[in-house]
């Protein structure tokens, strides 16, 4: 899934919540750690700064790097990287995921990520991620037949049309109630 683009963190490092105060409090959070210059927005090489940093928290964002990816980056695949060529092929995956990341976030076109970029992509993120667990749930449950799968799903489905509504945000109380249902 697309995990990466949206949170900056590892598969499973955030579990997706219908919380809309608690998702944008977090999304706030992340962009001032990555936020460098303190500017209030992330470009691309602060994300590539935090993409990369040696804290091991994101560590994550290397895990394409290792000798099957290195292997089917050479010609023939036979070829065994030097040191260098393996540094050269790193800054350039990560760069790319920075660049990716930023694209998937700037939807004006600044060449930033603005607080309110990344607090509508983590809301979106959450929104989806949950949905998508709840079906999976929901299609894991060992029906006696398709019909049967296909009504569960279909009303695990109507309980979040309210967030599928793009002319307008739930209300607190619609998303309390699915909340409370979830």
């Amino acid at each position: 899934r697309w995990h990466s683009y949206a949170t900056l963190a590892a598969p499973a490092a955030v579990p997706p919540t219908l919380d809309r105060a608690a998702c944008l409090a977090a999304a706030a959070a992340l962009l001032r750690q990555i936020d460098a210059d303190g500017d209030g927005g992330a470009d691309v090489r602060e994300i590539e700064a935090h993409l990369s940093s040696p804290d091991g928290a994101t560590a994550w964002a290397r895990w394409f790097v290792d000798e099957d990816h290195f292997s089917r980056l050479t010609p023939s695949g036979g070829h065994t990287p030097s040191a260098d060529e393996r540094v050269a092929m790193e800054v350039e995956l990560l760069r790319g995921r920075a660049a990716d990341t930023l694209v998937y976030h700037d939807v004006d076109g600044d060449g930033r990520v603005s607080a309110g970029e990344l607090g509508e992509a983590a809301l979106q993120w959450h929104a989806v991620e949950h949905r998508a667990r709840a079906v999976e749930e929901t299609r894991a449950g060992g029906w006696e037949s398709a019909e049967a799968e296909a009504a569960a799903v279909a009303a695990v489905e109507r309980r979040y049309e309210p967030l599928q509504n793009r002319d307008r945000s739930p209300s607190a109380a619609e998303e309390t109630a699915l909340r409370n249902e979830l």
